[in-house]
């Protein structure tokens, strides 16, 4: 599993107050689930270049979304 995950440009990391302070931002002022929520605040607190999703919605909630 280590080896699969490896191989995508994607970070894994533990949710800390940063990201859980963000993420409650969002669902405060959006209707996002948590899971949601967390993605978004963490690609916000890494800054990171793009989001991926499959879920259009979350275009109004993040202009780093993509959706593929």
């Amino acid at each position: 599993m280590d080896g699969f995950l490896d191989s995508f440009p994607i970070r894994i990391l533990p949710v800390d107050r940063e990201i859980g302070r963000r993420a409650a931002e969002l669902r405060a002022t959006h209707r996002l689930g948590l899971p949601d929520a967390l993605v978004l605040a963490s690609c916000d607190i890494l800054d990171a270049d793009v989001v991926l999703t499959a879920d259009a919605k979350w275009v109004k909630f993040s202009p780093r979304v993509v959706v593929v």
